[in-house]
């Protein structure tokens, strides 16, 4: 019996089981219980209960791997300054980064001593002087550059000032106190050893906190140039504007952190501001510029290329403020049409220079704005109106009519000229040196002909994309094409003439007529009187366009010394 119990499970008594299950009366067995069974209301003996066969053990989950450790490459530099190893743990791979770190470290300084950027910051030495031209250091100057020429300044006119003061102690006009003769000192020797011109084009690490140093000790700063410095603000525009209230010049251009409250602050403290740059200033607002005008009525030059901002009733309250403006460039400035153009030209008849080019909305700028131009601005010079599409042979005609002292003429993909324009603007500009008729695919042999006639002090002539153009001919009335162009235009020295169809063939005997230097694509290429025993070499800019070949009969034909044209049959 013993056995058997043993076998089949412990005896539970009575009080175990009320208190396990908190019942009275029959009990239940639960599964994996070995009580017993008996019922209280009998006398019958208990009977042991079958107890279930046991459960198989549950296998056990195998254990997890643990993830070996992230290594890093070999040779990798660790937070700490460390180098690691390779994961492996061999050297050669530590050696081989080691090797090749030396390599790039020697080239480094090699690189260094060749071009000469051994300089980490600007020399103190240039930072000295009342004209500073520090462009070329822009690619290393920063706020200490600006500081160090702030220190400088400070540093001549309180030497300065100590003398001044020294010379006003025994005169007896000074009968003021003290505070008055120094501030006469000062200003005494700010005027004679202050800096004057700041350049630095293109330094893009200069920020406010330079711009706050060259406000408090530069006073007497005339010229300005900032271009490119993009961490300048407002506020270091406002600190330069309230200090240096003498500014003439001052450029602006791709100073994207500019929004129009230090530039309204130049309008009112710089009356005699004579040339403004502001391209690329995309994100300026209208009313700044429009406080700029209004508080410098002597301003020449303006430049509102790429202003995307800029309207035509922005340029109306300029010309009507700044009459004077002889210099104005609205390339790009997609918001600007003829109405602009016409209120600039009523207002403004002293201008010389002009740039109206587009490449984005050429519909724009028509032959209204070159009729008003015609008209108002006789002393115009300069004018660049490439890419606009609806400009024809009438605004062409009234530019020849009004603009007699024009010297450069870009009408680069002016499309709808043709060589009723050209004959126009040669006969009635023939002060004419420089002229662009890109991919003006109606102008031909006629008017080329026309300028050659008429132009006669034309230096440069680009007639890319011509494919009506040819050598020539000689008719009764004279020559045509570029052989007219070989006798009638002797100053010629550049003559672009690349991307010409295959069907013109232009004769070098012809074109060896120069009497200079001539430039017959791009990149130029000079051929100047060619001796009989030489041969026309190209540089190496141009090896890839032209090839020099010498003839064998250069002796009886010395003009056969031939230069290809690449894509042409000559």
């Amino acid at each position: 019996g013993e056995q058997q119990q043993q076998q089949k499970g412990p005896w539970c008594s009575r009080e175990e089981s009320e208190k396990k299950r908190g019942r009275r009366g029959r009990r239940e067995q639960t599964s994996g219980c070995g009580c017993e069974f008996y019922d209280e209301s009998t006398s019958e003996q208990p009977f042991t209960a079958a107890m279930p066969s046991p459960r198989p053990p549950m296998p056990l989950e195998p254990a997890r791997k643990a993830m070996p450790p992230v290594v890093p490459p070999a040779g990798t530099v660790a937070a700490d300054g460390s180098v690691h190893t390779s994961a492996t743990g061999s050297k050669s791979a530590f050696a081989a980064a080691g090797s090749e770190a030396r390599n790039v470290m020697s080239a480094i300084k090699k690189y260094e001593s060749e071009v000469g950027l051994a300089y980490e910051e600007v020399p103190p030495d240039l930072c000295d002087g009342r004209y500073l031209e520090l462009n070329a250091w822009s690619l290393i100057a920063n706020d200490n550059t600006l500081k160090q020429v702030a220190d400088a300044t400070r540093h001549r006119m309180e030497t300065r000032a100590e003398m001044v003061m020294q010379e006003l102690k025994y005169d007896e006009r000074i009968s003021e106190s003290v505070a008055t003769a120094k501030k006469i000192a000062i200003r005494t020797a700010a005027a004679s050893v202050g800096t004057e011109y700041l350049h630095l084009h293109g330094a893009a690490a200069i920020g406010d906190l330079g711009m706050k140093e060259i406000g408090d000790h530069c006073f007497m700063l005339k010229s300005l140039d900032i271009g490119g410095a993009f961490k300048v603000s407002d506020v270091g525009l406002r600190c330069v504007a309230l200090s240096c209230t003498g500014l003439t010049q001052l450029n602006l251009s791709s100073c994207l952190g500019i929004a129009g409250v230090g530039l309204s602050v130049v309008g009112e403290t710089a009356p005699n501001l004579t040339s403004l740059n502001i391209s690329n200033c995309q994100q300026l607002a209208n009313w700044a510029f429009q406080k700029v005008c209004s508080g410098c009525p002597l301003l020449e030059d303006v430049n509102l290329s790429h202003c995307l901002k800029i309207t035509d009733h922005d340029l109306k309250v300029m010309a009507q403020c700044c009459t004077r403006i002889r210099k104005l460039n609205v390339r790009d400035t997609r918001q600007v049409s003829d109405g602009g153009l016409v209120e600039v030209a009523k207002n403004c008849p002293s201008l010389e220079w002009l740039n109206t080019s587009r490449s984005e909305m050429p519909f724009k700028i028509t032959d209204v704005g070159l009729l008003s131009i015609a008209e108002n601005c006789p002393l115009l010079r300069h004018l660049e109106v490439q890419g606009c599409d609806c400009v024809t042979d009438v605004g062409l005609t009234w530019l020849g009519r009004g603009c007699r002292c024009l010297v450069h003429l870009d009408i680069k993909n002016c499309s709808k000229v043709t060589n009723a324009g050209v004959r126009s603007i040669s006969e009635g500009c023939h002060l004419l040196e420089f002229l662009d008729l890109t991919n003006i695919k109606r102008v031909t042999d006629v008017g080329v002909r026309h300028i050659a006639h008429h132009c006669t002090k034309i230096k440069r002539l680009n007639l890319s994309g011509l494919y009506l153009l040819t050598d020539g001919m000689k008719r009764d009335f004279g020559l045509e094409g570029l052989q007219a162009l070989s006798v009638a235009a002797p100053d010629l020295t550049y003559s672009a003439l690349t991307q010409i169809a295959c069907c013109c063939r232009p004769h070098i005997r012809r074109l060896c007529r120069f009497s200079k230097p001539c430039t017959l694509s791009s990149p130029p290429l000079h051929l100047p009187q060619i001796p009989p025993t030489r041969t026309l070499r190209p540089s190496a800019a141009t090896s890839t366009w032209l090839a020099a070949f010498k003839c064998r009969r250069w002796q009886s034909r010395p003009w056969l010394q031939v230069v290809l044209f690449a894509g042409l049959k000559i």
